[in-house]
């Protein structure tokens, strides 16, 4: 569930967040279920690092983005004297 007063291109990156997690989550679980000359626990370590390392920029984005919405409604409010 988005929540509410989130807009724009943060909206979307919360579902570029939400897939990525779930990935993690999968992946995690594999490797942590490896067993001795297991390939697939290796990839899918592999892939819970390349999630993690996916989560931190796309979160850093987010994170601009909203602050700019923030600003930008900020401005428009002292702008027309609305709070």
């Amino acid at each position: 569930m988005l929540r509410p007063g989130l807009g724009g291109r943060v909206n979307t990156g919360m579902h570029a967040v939400r897939d990525t997690v779930e990935t993690l989550g999968v992946a995690l679980s594999i490797w942590s279920a490896r067993t001795a000359g297991d390939p697939g626990a290796d990839a899918a370590g592999d892939a819970a690092v390349r999630a993690i390392d996916l989560l931190q920029a796309d979160l850093y984005v987010m994170r601009d983005e909203l602050a700019a919405e923030i600003r930008a409604r900020r401005d428009t409010a002292a702008r027309t004297g609305q709070a």
